[in-house]
Formats: C-alpha cells, sequence, structure tokens
C-alpha cells in the first residue's frame, strides 16, 4: 500500500471516530478539535489585505480600488457605482457555504438600531442612540406603525396611507396627498426638554408639503419651524354678575394680559358686559354685568357664555407683529386716553381691549374701544361705563387699567388664526365664515371707531360654530337695548380652541421632489438648524419652550396633507451634533451589498444570487438588526466546492464612499495536510 495513502487512511479514521463520539456524547458542537487541526489546512475564506493569492489582491475590481493608505476596498474618485468580484475558494470537495460576515468602515444601509441601544463596533459612524425618544422604521404590511424606539409610541395610520413602498432602506409608507396620514398619540416619553433632533427621509411626490406636526413645531417640504405659546384661550358660562375665578393652564412669568368677549346672545339686545378683575400669573376674576339701563349689574337676567384670550406679554412681545400690554388710568367718561404701542408695526394694527380692573363699586362695569386714528405707533383708546338710562357715557366715575393686544393682520402669524371686519350700521348682525372650519372656534371682537363718539357701544359675537358666526357691535343711546345708529368699524379674530401658537422663527429651503432626501431638524435651547443631506441649510437663533401637550402628526397639518413616501422617522430629546448628523445621512446614501455563487467546478459558471436565491436580492445590513458588524446567513446557496461573492458598491454622493475592510465566509473548512 502506498505510505501517503496509508498516513492518510488512518487520519480519515481517526477523525471520524472522534466525530462519532461527539455525536454520541450528544454534544452540538462540531468544530474541528485542536488535535485534529495538526492533520488539516485551514481553507482560507478571509478577505483583509490585498494578497494577491488569499486577499482583496486576487479578486477582480470595476471601478473599485484598493486604498493602500487606508487599507481598504472603495469606490474609485468620482464613481457612484462599482463592483468588487472575489477570487475562487476552494473547500476541496463538496460542501455547505452557510454565512458571510464584513467588516465596514462605518455602517451602511442600515436602519438605527432599536430599544435604545447604541453602536460601538465600527470605526466610525456608530448611532447614539440616547435620548431616542420615537424611531419608526415604517416596514408593516398593515395595521399601527411600530415604534421601536422602546417607548412603544406606536401610530395609527389614516386615509390615503399605503405599505409596502419602495424605501430608502427597507420599505416605506406612501402618503397619496389627499387624506393619508400617520398620528401618534401623546406621551410623557415624547415630552421635549431643551433640546429636539426631527430626522426623517422622506421621497417628495407632489405639491402635499406637511411631513411633521405638534404644535410645538412645523417640519414640511419647504420650511422648519419653531412654534412658541403666546397664550391660551377658554370659556365661561355665568348667571348675572356672579363672579368666578379661572386658572390659567399655563404658567406666565408676568402679568398676562385677557381679553373678554360674549358670545351669546340670551337677552335680547341687552349687552352682557365682561367684568375682569385680579389678574395675576396664576389666573383672573371674571363676571358678566347685563346693561339694561340702570347704574347696577341687572340680576334677573338668563346665562351668557363668553370666550376668553390670554397673551403672554412677554412671549407676545418678541414677535414683530403683536403688542400685548396694559394702560393705566383709562378714563371711563368717554373721553380719549393716548396709548403708545411698545414696538412700531410695519401697518396700522388692529386693537383688542378689555379693562383689568373693575373699580365700580357694584355698578355698571365699563368698556374700552380703540378709535380708528391708529397708527404703527399708537392709538387713541376710549373708555366707558354707562350707569343709568342716558345716551352718552356716565361722567365721574373710577379710571380703570386696560388690557389690549394690538395685531398687524397682515403679516399675522398665529396658528389657526383667521380675522375680518365690517363697517356695521344700526347694531346689526353681520355674518362671519371661517374657511377653513375649526373643531371648537374661540372668538374676540372689537370696535376700533368712535362715530358714536361719547355713546356707550358694546362688541360681541353669538351662534359660534366651526363654520362661522354672526357678530355686532351694540349702540346704547339710553334704552336698555342696542340702537339703531351709525356705522362702527367692528374687527373680529378666531383661533382653535386650546394654546395660542405662533411661529418663533422659521427656516425655509427647497427638497426638490422626486429624490430620497435626509432632512434632520434641531434644536439646542438657543439656535435652531436645519440639514438636508447632512448638510447644514441655515440656523437662527431662537428660545422657545415646548409644550409637550399635542398628538404628532405625520404627514398632515390640518387640511394640507404630504405626498410622497416617508421613511425612517425618528425624534430625539436632545440635539444631535452635525458630526453625528452626516453619518446618519452616510448610513442611508452609501451603500454595500452582496450576491454569492457556488460551483463544482472552477472557473465559476453559476448566476450571482441573493438570499431568495434570484438576482433580485442582496445580502446588506437591511438585515442586520445588531448593534453590531453584519453576519448574516446565506440562503438558497446550493452545496459545491468552489465559492465567490461579488460586493457591489454605491454612493448618492461622491464625496461619501463604501469602505469595505474584510470579508469572510463560513463555516470553516479544510483540506487534509499533504506532507
Amino acid at each position: 500500500m502506498n505510505k501517503h495513502f496509508l498516513s492518510s487512511y488512518m487520519r480519515l479514521i481517526f477523525l471520524m471516530i472522534f466525530c462519532f463520539c461527539l455525536q454520541s456524547c450528544g454534544s452540538n458542537d462540531w468544530s474541528v478539535p485542536k488535535a485534529l487541526k495538526s492533520f488539516l489546512t485551514l481553507v482560507d475564506q478571509i478577505d483583509d489585505d490585498n494578497d494577491t493569492v488569499g486577499g482583496f489582491g486576487a479578486g477582480t475590481h470595476n471601478q473599485t480600488q484598493w486604498a493602500i493608505v487606508d487599507e481598504w476596498v472603495e469606490l474609485q474618485p468620482g464613481q457612484t457605482s462599482g463592483d468588487f468580484v472575489s477570487r475562487v475558494m476552494d473547500a476541496g470537495s463538496t460542501v455547505s457555504w452557510t454565512d458571510i460576515m464584513w467588516t465596514p468602515q462605518r455602517p451602511l444601509y442600515k436602519e438605527l438600531p432599536d430599544n435604545g441601544q447604541s453602536e460601538t463596533a465600527y470605526s466610525q459612524g456608530n448611532a447614539n442612540m440616547t435620548d431616542n425618544v420615537l424611531l419608526m422604521h415604517m416596514n408593516e404590511s398593515g395595521g399601527m406603525i411600530e415604534d421601536t424606539s422602546g417607548n412603544n409610541n406606536d401610530g395609527t395610520a389614516y386615509g390615503g396611507v399605503t405599505y409596502g413602498a419602495a424605501g430608502r432602506f427597507n420599505t416605506a409608507l406612501d402618503f397619496d396627498g389627499t387624506n393619508g396620514y400617520v398620528e401618534v398619540t401623546d406621551d410623557d416619553s415624547l415630552d421635549i426638554g431643551s433640546g429636539l433632533t426631527i430626522e426623517v427621509w422622506i421621497r417628495p411626490d407632489g405639491s402635499g408639503p406637511v411631513i411633521y406636526r405638534k404644535n410645538d413645531f412645523l417640519l414640511t417640504t419647504a420650511n422648519f419651524t419653531l412654534y412658541t405659546n403666546i397664550g391660551e384661550t377658554g370659556t365661561l358660562n355665568d348667571s348675572v354678575f356672579s363672579a368666578q375665578s379661572i386658572g390659567f393652564n399655563n404658567t406666565y412669568a408676568n402679568t398676562p394680559v385677557v381679553l373678554v368677549t360674549p358670545v351669546t346672545d340670551s337677552n335680547g339686545n341687552n349687552y352682557p358686559i365682561p367684568a375682569v378683575s385680579a389678574v395675576n400669573t396664576t389666573g383672573f376674576d371674571v363676571s358678566l354685568c347685563v346693561d339694561a339701563g340702570s347704574s347696577t349689574c341687572e340680576a334677573t337676567y338668563s346665562q351668557e357664555t363668553a370666550h376668553y384670550f390670554v397673551f403672554d406679554v412677554d412671549k407676545a412681545n418678541q414677535l414683530s407683529w403683536i403688542d400685548a400690554g396694559t394702560k393705566s388710568s383709562v378714563s371711563t367718561d368717554g373721553s380719549s386716553t393716548s396709548l403708545t404701542f411698545g414696538k412700531t408695526f410695519s401697518n396700522a394694527p388692529s386693537v383688542w381691549t378689555t379693562a383689568q380692573t373693575y373699580s365700580q363699586g357694584g355698578n355698571i362695569a365699563s368698556v374700552t374701544w380703540a378709535d380708528d386714528d391708529m397708527t404703527t405707533t399708537g392709538v387713541t383708546l376710549i373708555g366707558c361705563v354707562h350707569q343709568g338710562t342716558g345716551n352718552v357715557c356716565t361722567s365721574g366715575q373710577p379710571s380703570e387699567t386696560v388690557g389690549y393686544v394690538a395685531i398687524d393682520t397682515n403679516t399675522a402669524d398665529i396658528d389657526t388664526f383667521q380675522t375680518g371686519f365690517s363697517d356695521i350700521s344700526n347694531s346689526s348682525w353681520t355674518p362671519a365664515a371661517f374657511s377653513p372650519a375649526y373643531a371648537t372656534p374661540r372668538v374676540m371682537v372689537t370696535q376700533n371707531d368712535n362715530d358714536g363718539w361719547q355713546d356707550p357701544q358694546y362688541p360681541w359675537a353669538r351662534d359660534v360654530t366651526g363654520l362661522g358666526m354672526d357678530f355686532r357691535y351694540c349702540e346704547a343711546d339710553g334704552a336698555n337695548y342696542c340702537d339703531s345708529h351709525t356705522n362702527e368699524k367692528t374687527y373680529w379674530f378666531a383661533v382653535e380652541d386650546g394654546d395660542i401658537m405662533a411661529p418663533a422663527e422659521t427656516i425655509n429651503y427647497s427638497s426638490g421632489t422626486g429624490s430620497w432626501v435626509l432632512l434632520t431638524a434641531v434644536y439646542n435651547g438657543t439656535t435652531m438648524s436645519l440639514y438636508m443631506d447632512g448638510a447644514l441649510v441655515d440656523a437662527k437663533p431662537v428660545s422657545v419652550s415646548f409644550l409637550n401637550d399635542e398628538n404628532i402628526l405625520i404627514g398632515r397639518d390640518g387640511s394640507g396633507f404630504f405626498d410622497g413616501m416617508i421613511d425612517e422617522a425618528v425624534i430625539y430629546n436632545r440635539d444631535l451634533s452635525p458630526a453625528e448628523i452626516l453619518d446618519h445621512y452616510r448610513r442611508g446614501a452609501v451603500r454595500l451589498r452582496y450576491q454569492v455563487r457556488t460551483d463544482s467546478v472552477s472557473p465559476l459558471s453559476t448566476s450571482w444570487t441573493g438570499p431568495d436565491g434570484t438576482g433580485a436580492t442582496f445580502y446588506s445590513e437591511l438585515s442586520n438588526s445588531t448593534p453590531g458588524f453584519p453576519f448574516l446567513t446565506l440562503t438558497n446557496v446550493p452545496d459545491n466546492q468552489f465559492f465567490q461573492y461579488r460586493a457591489y458598491f454605491d454612493t448618492d454622493n461622491v464625496s461619501y464612499l463604501p469602505e469595505l475592510k474584510s470579508v469572510e465566509i463560513g463555516p470553516e473548512h479544510y483540506l487534509e495536510r499533504l506532507e
């Protein structure tokens, strides 16, 4: 018998006995024991250098190259795509090829990690998921949109939302621009502190702009806006002259301005005058007082309803189009008191007023209106108490402190704000329509005219619905009801009930259409910034406090809807650094993918295939749900002696290239060592 054959035969018998013993003992460890490795040669199935026999240097480059200094495979400069075909790996006999592992320089073509996990394995680009409060990969085929941040803030899809669209990563949601959106219910885990990052991949298809909406922020395809809360609204019901205390929902550093308008007409033409007093940082007192031609409030009239508005003087006065404040010692006898605004407006504003004090000792409360002589710097106020049957304001009564809110309605930018006016004659009820309609509107009416001179004049509203209302002024000429008289210019505004939100600052840009774009909106407590595809678009100084009390809408703002696809929607309760933002862009814009093939002969002539056994799919980090390097199972790969892999390199931006440091194919295979 040939001496070499006998030696090989004995080694084989020894190996078979050892494996039988392992199996008999119930062991699942089929790795080759160290003692046997001395008889075998490990097949080189690792490419991690540019060796021309057993490394990347033995493969074939197509618009790729070996970077000598960095020691990795990369795209050639200026190329957006290329590939690398590996050398042929020879197992010596028919074997199974079961897994592929590779080491990129950074995570590429990989969704952000779930459950707050942070990556540490990569040399660069590790994702830090600290303070991640919302993470939606949009990979569902139906049902709820899962939040995988670990906070379980799942969203509900409504209207024209199509699941399973081709996404930036796996799949995306396709919004129809007509009525499709996702709503995430507000939760304490979504509360934003001093820092905020909103991140989302979008592919806009049409004019529907809205991407993210909450009362604190708005992100569209055209702008990023942070909102500030300049006040709140509410409703009060009151039996005649029954004082009640109203507590504010918001916190105010300084005493705010309170405006009140009656919105019902339960007592015919008898006007219910709001009597506001004791305004402080936590609330105010108020009653409704019906002027029926006597010196005191009538106690026999029906209950009325009023809307009230609270304006934060500190926050409102930071905005160019609004001025809120008080004027002390306003006379109540129908004479004039000059008011100088706290700023100069671009246009003459409309002015709404309500007395903030009640100094009439149980008698009829005062009303105040503005004359039509307003300029960009000030206006004349008329204060009046009507304590009897006379046709003019009563003289000799105490003055009041009057709260005012002046709004340049040409440039006003209050969320859900609508306004209008009419030159009303004979105290007639005049209709006003709301468009778009409100769910629960709150309205304020004022008079900016003084054609009636010293006659008592009362503005108010009735029949307020989501579609509109009636409004008028009421001029009392001695009777106990509104009288026919001269024309008066009467103004109104309306907002949705709740917090009064106004844009604190806006960054404008254009995302374009038809291509995937990563938008990242950031606020760090003093500055808001917008990034597009990892690059800074603009930054502006701003200071806001978040309310954290409203649901998040994805793809909708009121009646506006997003048209296009959305993928990887993320919110952090901190401001991401510019480096992190760029890293997140690169993990979506730069891609490494693989296909493999086996054959019984070399060179191989079989087709390249992905996980489903066809050439239509690829192995990539889309399937890597761990925070570490990709280690993927090969599927639908025939057992054969010879193996090759093909790496595909792609980038959307030639400034950022995919970098491949090593590839390893498993399991380990051994050849008999010949001596």
